[in-house]
């Protein structure tokens, strides 16, 4: 897969005054907006803008101990802002992929993949099959794949996307990062990682020694 072109990393600054986007709820529906967030600690922003792969990072760290738990995949509804980036219809139905990435027998990131119908057909229906291989292993590893703009995201409580989360949130806000894949013949995916409070929590832990 091909780097990011420069100056596509969008809207985040280490020090200063931070532009993200942060979901917002209006009337139910998940978007982005962009919003001023106070300064972000230079870890978690090595951890959002990192362009390389997140499964490969993660495997690093987990000394061995790292697993993918699938907690749902089938065909669904998408939120509306999904549908935007992917440009689809918002009524249309897409393969979601919902995961939790786990180092050390703990939840570290939560992972939504949503695959429009036309993107599988063809090669790209063993994306379909991937159980508990990690989505990582297979874009990151096929020469074909480009990636768009990797955008840093804030949701919070009660936000759509935070209660699709659930537990591993522990109701606390998350950030992330957002991402489209692209195949050959224009063939779009939609990748989003949400850093949960027990990865941040965990290499804390290293830091310190414990």
């Amino acid at each position: 897969m091909r780097p990011l072109a420069s100056g596509e990393l969008i809207g985040l600054e280490v020090t200063g005054n931070t532009t993200l986007l942060a979901e917002r709820d209006d009337n139910a529906d998940l978007s982005f907006e962009r919003v001023a967030m106070p300064s972000l600690a230079a870890e978690r922003a090595d951890w959002l803008l990192d362009e390389s792969s997140l499964t490969r990072r993660l495997r690093a760290q987990a000394g061995g101990d790292f697993r993918v738990r699938v907690l749902g995949q089938g065909r669904r509804r998408l939120l509306p802002e999904e549908c935007d980036l992917l440009k689809i219809p918002r009524r249309e139905n897409a393969i979601v992929r919902e995961v939790l990435l786990c180092c050390r027998g703990r939840p570290w990131v939560f992972a939504r993949t949503v695959i429009p119908l036309a993107t599988v057909r063809g090669p790209q229906w063993r994306l379909t099959r991937l159980r508990s291989r990690p989505l990582g292993e297979a874009l990151f590893t096929d020469r074909r794949v480009t990636r768009g703009a990797l955008t840093p995201v804030h949701v919070l409580p009660g936000q759509r996307l935070h209660r699709i989360v659930g537990p591993a949130s522990e109701n606390q806000a998350l950030w992330g990062r957002r991402s489209l894949f692209w195949y050959p013949g224009n063939k779009p995916l939609l990748v989003t990682e949400l850093f949960l409070p027990q990865m941040w929590r965990a290499l804390a832990e290293v830091r310190r020694g414990d």
